[in-house]
């Protein structure tokens, strides 16, 4: 739970410098595409682990219902 804590802090971090609100960046350092690259990779990062929950969270329901199928 700590590291999507982490992350989630990073998003944050990311998002407000998109939009402008972090007075301690400036767009001209270049640094853009770095948080464009960090953002994407947040967001596939939470994406890919939602992902793996859902599909283990479906293979349980799938194999319960298997089993029901199969007793007397």
């Amino acid at each position: 739970m700590r590291s999507y804590e982490n992350y989630a802090q990073k998003l944050t971090k990311t998002l407000k410098i998109l939009r402008g609100d972090d007075p301690s960046f400036n767009f001209r350092d270049g640094n853009l595409m770095l948080n464009l690259l960090n953002l994407y990779l947040y967001f596939k990062f939470i994406y890919e682990k939602f992902n793996n929950l859902i599909q283990k969270r479906q293979l349980i329901s799938s194999s319960t219902a298997v089993a029901f199928k199969k007793a007397p």
